[in-house]
């Protein structure tokens, strides 16, 4: 069972998830930019970091609500 946190307790842990995603996406682009990956497989996965930080960012701002 997964265990309760209070709001004091998500938010940070919300928050530096956000900082690492926003370096992923740092990350990806340099990717991007070297060639590591094609232009076609940085549409993909910038588009599901983009989902990823609309969702976190929904949740982060329901924390605060809270």
């Amino acid at each position: 069972m997964a265990s309760q946190q209070s709001k004091s307790e998500k938010l940070p842990t919300l928050e530096k998830v956000s900082v690492k995603l926003n370096f992923l996406k740092i990350c990806v682009r340099l990717m991007k930019d070297v060639k590591a990956i094609t232009p076609k497989t940085y549409i993909v996965i910038e588009a599901d970091l983009d989902e990823i930080g609309k969702m976190l960012g929904g949740w982060i701002k329901s924390t605060k609500e809270r």
